[in-house]
């Protein structure tokens, strides 16, 4: 994809960002990520409205941290001590497709209800398990199977802006 902020967000099957939209809102919340190599968790600020969209965290003593604010056209960021290749769109994508999963779609993946649970779905290709998308409003997690990545996100308090 030529787009500036698409990219791959699993082997063949693409991701472009979604644009800015819906009510303004902020979610304080609670940001795990469970990688092969240990975990980071942090606490942060999401804001959505309809003109731009931030995730803003850090960890407990304030290192690392990140700040992301795409408003359909720029992403501008701020990260300091994050170890590893998670390029922030990246990022930005994956708490996208975590709310809104039916988003990611292609010619050769779809998506599955888990089995034996509630509020899940599974994405295939060919077969191969690539994401799984589950939990409810309050707490949303999404797991990238090829690299071994969970991502969850509770949400600790909820106001309009």
């Amino acid at each position: 994809m030529q787009q500036p902020h698409c990219g791959e967000l699993v082997a063949g099957i693409n991701y472009c960002l979604a644009q800015p939209s819906g009510e303004a809102q902020r979610r304080q919340q609670r940001i795990e990520l469970h990688y092969p190599s240990g975990k980071l968790v942090l606490f942060g600020v999401e804001e959505q409205s309809p003109q731009q969209w931030v995730l803003a965290a850090s960890g407990p003593l304030g290192q690392p941290s990140l700040s992301l604010r795409w408003d359909g056209v720029t992403l501008a960021e701020q990260i300091n001590g994050l170890d590893g290749p998670l390029p922030p769109q990246w990022l930005l994508a994956m708490v996208q497709v975590m709310q809104q999963p039916d988003r990611l779609q292609s010619s050769t993946s779809h998506w599955r209800p888990c089995p034996n649970a509630d509020r899940c779905q599974q994405l295939y290709q060919d077969q191969q398990l690539l994401l799984t998308v589950k939990g409810s409003h309050q707490s949303r997690q999404i797991s990238h199977h090829p690299y071994q990545l969970t991502l969850t996100v509770t949400t600790l308090q909820e106001t309009p802006l």
